[in-house]
């Protein structure tokens, strides 16, 4: 990304696609600076106008953005995106803090109505429940990624796809799962990741 933006002046689609770090499984990646101080040269029109090059490129694009410092760039990220999820878990302050960004984001002029939650880590019978998440959020959670701990962290420590290592597990079928939700439009919006007793979505 570093590199792109300090060679802005010639960037056009195919040097845009150069960059791209291809994986195995067909994934493309756009790697954030490996040295943090680099960041500093990529700027909101960077952003923008990367995005919609890329646009022009994939039918979907993930940007992975840090959670509560938000510097322009990656307000021009959320400007630009469809839809915006934000990640949390089910404690207290963790919701909090998702809401506070929530709350940040609207003041950006961007609509409620383009922010998802996303509960990470999320385990039936919590000390906190849906409901009581959902009331502080003031909104449904769009899905529900199971705490798969051991065979997150096996993908992290290895470096290759939970979907890979372990191809049925709980987080596998539910990263699947929320894939499908997000390429089908007509997919059941009941069911968000997790069922209850006798097959129920939560």
């Amino acid at each position: 990304m570093a590199d792109i933006a300090e060679n802005f002046h010639r960037l056009d689609l195919a040097m845009l696609r150069d960059c791209m770090c291809r994986h195995g499984s067909g994934l493309e990646l756009l790697s954030a600076p490996f040295r943090p101080e680099r960041c500093e040269t990529i700027k909101p029109d960077h952003v923008s106008n990367i995005l919609e090059m890329l646009n022009q490129l994939y039918e979907v694009i993930f940007i992975d953005c840090t959670s509560m410092f938000v510097n322009p760039s990656e307000v021009e990220a959320f400007r630009g995106s469809e839809t915006i999820f934000i990640v949390t878990d089910l404690s207290v302050p963790a919701l909090r803090n998702a809401s506070r960004l929530a709350h940040y984001i609207n003041g950006l002029g961007i609509s409620h109505d383009r922010i998802e939650y996303v509960a990470n880590r999320f385990h039936k019978g919590g000390a906190l429940g849906l409901s009581q998440a959902e009331e502080t959020l003031g909104k449904r959670i769009f899905w529900l990624f199971p705490n798969d701990y051991d065979d997150v962290v096996t993908s992290i420590n290895e470096g290759k796809p939970v979907a890979q290592l372990a191809p049925h597990s709980t987080i596998s079928e539910s990263i699947k799962g929320f894939i499908d939700r997000l390429l089908n439009p007509k997919a059941d919006t009941k069911f968000r990741g997790m069922r209850g007793r006798f097959g129920k979505a939560l």
